[in-house]
């Protein structure tokens, strides 16, 4: 990538020319002659209590702080002291002094023990520090980087003697002090050009000097704190054309800005230049940082500071634009785009090209694909092969020709798109409406345990997200990725185009939890599979291209496995659902108390009827041939009021997001639904670790952007284990589990009948540690343990283990089965596994989990049932696995005859003889045609209801009758009726033992 340097252009017209002919001015402010020293601002950080701190730099976004006591660096924000990230360093005991180097993107520290010089390097939310060498009179105060000569100012405590090293440690100079600073000796040093800062923390006072001729230093500024270390910063006031210089106070984190003029000194050791970076932003949410503003609670400061409002982004080039919600901030206001004030184009605006004057030129906006939609179009139409008229490559040219620019003055453009023209947009959106349907069936009051298990599967993620022809436009991505990214190198033709691909925010990994921030584990794969394809087609996309000014951004695993739902704040990267908003408004949904959503509760009420019709119609009637009632039908039923109860959710998806993402009362809907745009998307964190892997691309550099940190196994009785697959119980539990916020409450539940087994709180680390046995009376078959709980910024997190529990199904209970073998439901290729289950009149699809399983929960029928047999079959390979719940009865087959099966009422005469044949096989299907296992009964009915039956009798009873067999299975019994039955109702029963009866009814006249 080295070979593109070439690309990297100047243009000598400053900023402050520029916005004299801009008819929109420029953000940049003309720079007048500073009152040196004046005080632009002043906080206290957000850091912890610390002994000393000395040390302060300036990456050209946030300050760094540091502790004497601590091997950790405390990134703030210049705007508030806010608190954006804690990085630990290995290598170092305490840190003193600090130094940004802008030329090499890393940090220079003096450890405070040894007062040795580090050159630090940040990997994600981690950094190594490599010991270069220790400086005569130590660093501990004082420590600047000069990017003139590639050199090191140091002092140290209170020192007289300014000393001047290379960045190897050869000493090139000194200078003595004592009588130039007040009479105090140095502390904070910074250059950033040709004047050396000098601090005396003894005398508060700030001094400058020639940072070459070893001249008289003149008094620059002063106040009252004892001053530490300092750093240059052209960039933070840039708009109000001003320069400062940031000073650190000792012992309270108080941290002051000192105005300084624009040109006296750069940031990060470099002097300021004259030069222009022009960069241009393009994309949809993923680039226009939807999901930044999230963690704004205070709903003035979110409207005022989330994303560009019109008013609060004075950097823009030409007019602001609101870019919230249509008419969130004023009628007819409102583009939707939701463009961040802290996406990565902005985050990197001053980074990409230090000490240049920076030009952004912003159009990102969510929702927009490359070609026209809802929204103007990143690039244009593919099939007019032209750039839309208000496409937002269009809109950037229009803005470069009212700042008296040109898109050949443009040094680099970065683009995402794609994903919402492969319609992956509403994907992981569309994974979350199964996922609160299986909350649903949960709370709902004495719902079967295998209702949710069984109703989740006919409402997966994969089967609501298949209408959308999200495989189909994948498909096409590929050739009109390959035509955008050929219109943006014409359109710039001397820019470096940096495409940044998709992050995958979804849990990953062998102990990956049952439910995710609002996702469950059963569609993580389907979701990721989605991300994975997408991605895959814009590589080949830059491959195909072929141009050495185009550039993959790879983000696809930048985020690392627990980004949605992390067990630290530092490392939760994207923007899940809590735990708590997710209960709030599953009671609003079940209408608890009767001031929630009645309509909801009336599907799920019939939901829930229908089901009970269906496992009543498996113990009415256990055989389609005999029975008064179609246990398909009732499944139909089933299946029906799922999808009814779905289309409802998904029609009022809007409300359900808002209140999942805020609770109601809180704030108004609208912006509550403004800020549910943002879940499932990076959070600030996640924005800046894309900014990082920009960088990391734009310099060439190799370094990770994030930590991924090897996840500590989850254990049962000291082995690591898979969540997925279940094992034979036998004692109770010895369980350790990670991953859950520190001092969590975590909610303890048996599952398929729901049983509470209590609450335990997880360790300061997020670690559970607990005994867990079921609880009395559980029933054959595989139930789960469920730990249930939140990860870091109360993103809920579920984690199951499954256990196999020994006996004999019976009657009545909740069987679970886990049937294995399969595909894992997306594999290594991409090929989607597809299991087709059978069971007593349902029929569903399943996917399987990344182990290949299938979990299924299913009623169990009572003795005499056909085939009470689980049946699951793979479109993939074919394999066929089975699962015999009741072991399979003597049957009645068939009948043969006139007659119709029940409910039907056969009219015959009374007194005749009626001739009934029927086949009789037994549980392995072979023809039965032994005398003693038929016995055949009559019972009076009603003629209104034949399901009302009085006691059975013989049927011989009524007199010359007759069994006769005719071979395989066959057998014809001659029934003799009686006289005296006419004007009644009979039922003439096949009983074959174990309880099933098998019956013909008749109406006798």
């Amino acid at each position: 990538m080295g070979a593109h340097a070439s690309v990297r252009r100047r243009i000598a017209t400053s900023l402050a020319v520029l916005g004299a002919v801009v008819a929109v001015p420029l953000v940049v402010a003309a720079p007048s002659a500073a009152e040196d020293g004046i005080v632009l601002r002043q906080f206290t950080a957000e850091v912890p209590p610390c002994s000393v701190s000395t040390g302060i730099a300036f990456d050209g976004s946030a300050l760094y702080l540091s502790c004497w006591d601590s091997a950790n660096l405390y990134l703030v924000s210049p705007e508030d002291g806010t608190r954006l990230d804690t990085v630990p360093v290995a290598g170092m005991g305490g840190i003193g002094a600090l130094a940004w180097d802008a030329s090499r993107g890393k940090l220079w520290a003096c450890d405070s023990g040894d007062q040795s010089v580090h050159l630090i390097t940040f990997d994600g939310s981690t950094a190594t520090s490599e010991r270069r060498f220790v400086p005569q009179g130590g660093c501990i105060d004082g420590l600047a980087y000069d990017g003139g000569d590639d050199s090191l100012f140091t002092s140290g405590d209170v020192a007289y003697t300014v000393y001047h090293f290379s960045t190897d440690g050869e000493l090139l100079d000194s200078r003595e002090v004592g009588n130039s600073l007040g009479g105090c000796g140095s502390s904070g040093i910074a250059v950033g050009g040709g004047d050396l800062f000098l601090a005396n923390n003894g005398c508060s006072a700030i001094y400058r000097a020639d940072n070459i001729q070893n001249s008289t230093a003149s008094l620059f500024a002063t106040y009252e704190r004892r001053i530490e270390d300092l750093e240059c910063d052209d960039v933070t006031f840039r708009d109000e054309g001003k320069a400062a210089i940031w000073a650190q106070d000792a012992y309270d984190a108080e941290i002051h800005a000192l105005e300084l003029n624009v040109g006296d000194c750069g940031f990060g050791g470099l002097p300021p230049s004259d030069d222009t970076f022009v960069y241009v932003a393009l994309g949809d949410s993923y680039q226009s940082g939807e999901g930044a503003g999230n963690a704004i609670t205070d709903t003035s400061d979110y409207l005022a500071s989330a994303y560009e409002n019109g008013s609060n982004y004075p950097l823009q080039v030409g007019a602001q634009e609101d870019t919230f919600s249509r008419d969130l901030l004023a009628a007819g206001s409102g583009n939707t785009c939701h463009r961040a004030l802290e996406n990565y184009a902005k985050l990197n605006r001053d980074r990409l090209e230090p000490g240049a004057e920076t030009v952004l030129i912003d159009e990102t906006c969510s929702g927009a694909e490359i070609e026209p939609g809802g929204k103007p179009p990143v690039v244009g139409d593919v099939e007019a092969d032209e750039i839309d008229s208000t496409s937002q490559v269009q809109q950037v040219l229009d803005r470069l020709d009212a700042a008296g620019l040109g898109p050949e003055d443009v040094d680099l453009v970065t683009v995402g798109m794609g994903g919402n023209d492969a319609g992956f947009g509403k994907i992981v959106e569309t994974c979350l409406m199964p996922a609160i349907v299986e909350r649903l069936l949960e709370q709902y009051p004495d719902a079967p345990g295998e209702l949710r298990a069984v109703v989740t599967s006919l409402g997966s993620c994969k089967n609501l997200a298949r209408f959308g022809d999200i495989d189909q436009k994948i498909a096409g991505l590929q050739d009109k990725e390959e035509w955008a990214q050929g219109k943006l190198l014409g359109a710039f033709e001397d820019a470096r185009v940096l495409q940044v691909n998709y992050p995958d925010i979804l849990p990953s990994g062998s102990n990956r939890p049952a439910w995710c921030g609002g996702i469950r584990d059963k569609d993580v794969d389907f979701a990721r599979d989605k991300i994975a394809k997408i991605d895959s087609s814009i590589l080949r996309a830059v491959s195909a291209t072929d141009d050495e000014r185009l550039e993959l951004v790879d983000i696809q695993h930048a985020f690392g496995s627990g980004a949605l739902c992390a067990g630290s704040p530092d490392l939760q990267l994207a923007n899940g659902i809590s735990q708590a908003n997710v209960d709030k408004e599953v009671e609003r949904l079940l209408d608890i108390g009767g001031n929630g959503d009645a309509e909801s509760r009336r599907l799920i009420d019939t939901l829930a009827d229908e089901y009970e019709d269906y496992k009543g119609c498996l113990g009415n009637k256990l055989n389609p041939f005999d029975g008064d009632c179609d246990t398909g039908d009732e499944w139909q039923d089933v299946t029906d009021a799922v999808d009814a109860l779905g289309t409802y959710l998904a029609d009022n998806q809007e409300t359900l997001l808002a209140n999942v993402t805020v609770p109601p009362g809180t704030e108004r809907e609208a912006v509550r639904f403004d800020r549910s745009r943002g879940l499932f998307h990076p959070n600030a964190r996640g924005f800046r670790v894309v900014a990082c892997e920009v960088r990391q691309v734009w310099f060439d550099a190799e370094a990770d952007c994030v930590e991924n940190p090897n996840d500590q196994p989850d254990r049962i009785n000291g082995d690591s284990f898979l969540w997925n697959t279940p094992f034979l119980f036998t004692d109770p539990l010895d369980v350790e589990a990670h991953g859950f916020a520190g001092n969590a409450p975590i909610r303890i539940t048996w599952h398929s009948e729901p049983v509470e087994l209590g609450t335990v709180v997880a360790d300061a680390n997020g670690t559970v540690r607990t005994v867990l046995a079921p609880p009395a009376g559980a029933t054959a078959g595989v139930h789960r343990f469920e730990l249930r709980g939140v990860g870091a910024d109360g993103a809920e997190l579920v984690k199951e283990i499954r256990v196999t529990m020994p006996g004999t199904p019976q009657p009545g209970d909740d069987y679970g089965v886990y049937l294995s073998g399969f595909e894992p439901s997306v594999g290594g290729d991409g090929v989607e596994e597809v299991v087709d289950v059978s069971y007593l009149g349902m029929t569903f699809e399943a996917y399987p989990d990344a182990q290949g399983g299938i979990l299924l929960e299913v009623p169990v029928p009572g003795a005499g049932a056909p085939d009470a047999t689980i049946r699951a079959v793979s479109r993939l390979t074919g394999l066929e696995v089975t699962a015999v719940v009741v072991e399979p009865s003597t049957t009645v087959s068939e009948w043969r005859g006139p007659f119709a099966a029940p409910p039907a009422l056969n009219a015959i005469k009374a007194g005749r003889a009626v001739p009934v044949e029927f086949r009789v096989l037994d549980g392995a299907g072979a023809p039965v045609d032994d005398p003693t296992v038929v016995d055949l009964q009559v019972r009076t009915i009603s003629c209104a209801d034949p399901a009302a039956a009085g006691p059975a009798v013989p049927a011989d009873d009524a007199g010359a009758s007759s069994l006769r067999s005719l071979g395989d299975g066959w057998w014809k019994y001659t029934w003799k009726t009686s006289k005296a039955w006419s004007g009644s109702c009979r039922s003439l029963v096949v009983d074959l033992g174990g309880g099933g009866g098998h019956a013909l009814h008749f109406s006798l006249r």
